[in-house]
């Protein structure tokens, strides 16, 4: 019995061997990418997103640290985002968090992105990762510096930050802060005043203006002081501030005392008589300390842990010890993690590894292993975000449905505190009609942020330019598939302008031929008033009436194609005539708009109806001159 045991261990020897090789195991022929990466296979998905994004997933093997001397090899799988190249700034890259009005909240990162669309209504997220590091046991609040969408939620850090400051530029660095709040009144978004605040939570002075939160302890005596009740939509506190967004609910002069603020409330005090016309009931206002320096202003900034890319160089390279790195066991350990990374041109890279299953080519990778994959994305800079179970990427695919496109090592979402986002404005086009022989396009509404203007669409590999709001393109074959992309340009109210490009997507028509305007145009401007002539294909008889409106006139078309006259117009006025096929179904084709504006015009003698008299009388005086030549000429024979 004991022989059989003891054999049995010695089998066992080499399998239990074998399993704890499994997670790092020795280089083959794979395809090198680098030095210390080896490809196992080609990738395994590659997706075109909107607005331009590439998703790639592949399965590598790295080289532990990086180190050729221990010449360790693990199988990992990591997936990223890229923004389009330069020449398509369709996406805008924000931070989020949920939140409540008064606590930091956790949340998945697709629950967080679903919040950020639910709060900005127009506007559409790609793809998202994981954020800063935060408190997951007990407040939520991010480790560093964060401010979303221009409010500046925390100003301390602990770790350098990253400020998101255009569409392809960033800020990397410790950010400084004023030592005072501000009160900001606010229109929109737009701050139209700004006037520091002198105490916060405590006793007010007689100059000034002082803010009390749901925080403030203690009893203040306000006899003489005006309070200006605000009712808040965000109440955050952080260890070295604050920060309050609301608006001024009424004004209250006969408080005495106060001994606290009640939930849902910020009181500003002063003696000031001149803030009554600045804080009137409705103001829109927020109470923050502002950042100073290179981060002044920034809108979106997030914490980071390390550069592990500068200037094309990865950082962190060989094993780390307690002698040369303080945060050795961080940088060295195989861990999930979420990096954010810039190549040459701006486009950022959101990337996210998989680890802690070994036996399912997901074994972690150190902050050097994460750096030369981010790197062979492309990246010239690079920066660590949260990692671990944190690590997730999530991307909107062809159903609309944002997908988690990787494998959370928790074996689900976790919750995180917040979130860097891939985002852009909803265009609003679309088709409207797809039949066998035409496509027509529409931008059907205003944007959330300033105007759109120069759209076109390609399909097929010709680009047509809108006219007005939409385009027809015409001439297409039944059943046959199209590939089609948007061109836009979308102009911010803050004077930002984007060349925008969506994604390549395709539309098939259908076996319905429909009538067809295939021409409506201006033939010629005439003395107040216009010929235009037009041409229509209806080989079924599809068309019960055909029309030409403009203002309140319509003008039946008895013909399929032809011109027509329209006069009596008024001097420089612009009129807009649009074509009208209404089918005996109930459905209505309509053209695109031509505009003419309403000019006078001269008669000369070589044109206009002037122009014609005068010809015509010209004419019959020479023929009369030769009728006399002749009949000379035959009494002279007499």
């Amino acid at each position: 019995m004991k022989k059989l045991f003891a054999l049995f261990l010695l089998l066992c020897v080499p399998l239990s061997l074998a399993l704890t090789k499994s997670n790092v195991v020795e280089a083959a022929d794979e395809v090198p990418l680098s030095p210390y990466v080896l490809k196992l296979e080609d990738v395994i998905t590659r997706r075109s997103l909107e607005g331009g994004v590439e998703l790639n997933k592949q399965i590598v093997k790295t080289l532990r640290f990086g180190d050729t001397n221990e010449n360790l090899w693990a199988e990992n799988t990591y997936q990223y985002v890229t923004m389009p190249a330069q020449g398509n700034d369709a996406i805008k890259i924000v931070t989020w968090s949920e939140g409540t009005a008064d606590e930091w909240k956790s949340s998945t990162v697709r629950k967080t992105a679903l919040d950020f669309e639910e709060k900005n209504p127009g506007w559409i997220v790609v793809a998202a990762v994981n954020g800063d590091f935060f408190d997951i046991n007990a407040t939520y609040q991010p480790t560093s510096t964060f401010v979303q969408n221009g409010d500046i939620y925390k100003r301390d850090t602990v770790h350098e930050v990253i400020g998101f400051t255009g569409p392809r530029t960033h800020i990397w660095g410790k950010p400084t802060s004023n030592s005072y709040m501000s009160l900001k009144v606010l229109d929109g978004n737009n701050v139209t005043s700004n006037t520091p605040i002198s105490k916060v939570n405590q006793d007010p002075e007689d100059s000034g203006i002082t803010l009390l939160t749901t925080d403030f302890k203690g009893t203040v005596d306000l006899t003489g002081y005006t309070v200006y009740v605000g009712s808040y939509t965000v109440n955050r506190k952080t260890p070295k501030g604050y920060f309050v967004r609301g608006s001024i609910t009424g004004t209250d002069t006969t408080m005495t005392e106060i001994s606290q603020v009640p939930t849902g409330q910020f009181y500003l005090v002063t003696k000031d008589a001149d803030y009554a016309e600045l804080l009137v009931k409705g103001t829109t206002l927020k109470c923050e300390y502002e950042l100073s320096g290179e981060f002044a202003g920034v809108k979106n900034v997030m914490g980071t842990r390390y550069q592990i890319i500068k200037e094309g160089d990865v950082q962190f390279q060989g094993k780390q010890t307690k002698e040369t790195h303080s945060d050795y066991e961080f940088i060295n350990n195989a861990h999930p993690r979420t990096v954010l990374g810039y190549k040459q041109d701006g486009s950022a890279i959101l990337m996210v590894i998989d680890g802690r299953h070994p036996g399912y080519q997901r074994n972690g990778v150190s902050l050097f292993e994460a750096g030369e994959l981010l790197r062979l994305a492309g990246a010239l800079e690079g920066y660590n975000l949260d990692g671990g179970g944190s690590s997730t990427l999530v991307v909107r695919n062809e159903e609309g449905e944002l997908e988690v496109i990787n494998t959370p090592s928790d074996g689900g979402e976790r919750n995180i505190g917040n979130a860097v986002l891939f985002v852009m404005q909803d265009p609003k086009i679309q088709p409207t009609k797809v039949v066998g022989n035409f496509i027509k396009f529409e931008q059907t509404g205003p944007i959330a942020d300033g105007i759109i203007k120069d759209i076109s669409v390609r399909v097929g590999g010709k680009v047509y330019p809108f006219n007005g709001n939409s385009v027809t393109v015409t001439g297409l074959n039944k059943n046959s598939n199209y590939n089609v992309t948007y061109y836009y340009t979308i102009v911010e109210n803050d004077g930002t302008v984007r060349q925008c490009a969506s994604k390549e997507f395709k539309i098939k028509t259908n076996d319905v031929i429909f009538p067809e305007i295939r021409k409506f145009e201006v033939d010629d401007e005439l003395h107040l008033g216009v010929e235009l002539s037009y041409r229509y294909s209806d080989d079924a008889g599809s068309v019960e009436e055909a029309y030409i409106e403009y203002g309140d006139e319509k003008i039946i078309l008895t013909e399929k194609s032809g011109t027509i006259e329209i006069s009596d117009l008024i001097q420089d006025e612009t009129y807009e005539f649009k074509l009208f096929l209404k089918l005996k179904n109930g459905d209505l084709i309509d053209s695109d708009i031509v505009s003419v504006v309403a000019k006078t015009k001269t008669s000369t003698g070589g044109g206009g109806g002037g122009g014609c008299s005068t010809g015509a009388v010209q004419y019959f005086l020479v023929m009369l001159s030769v009728l006399s030549l002749g009949v000379l000429a035959i009494k002279r024979r007499k």
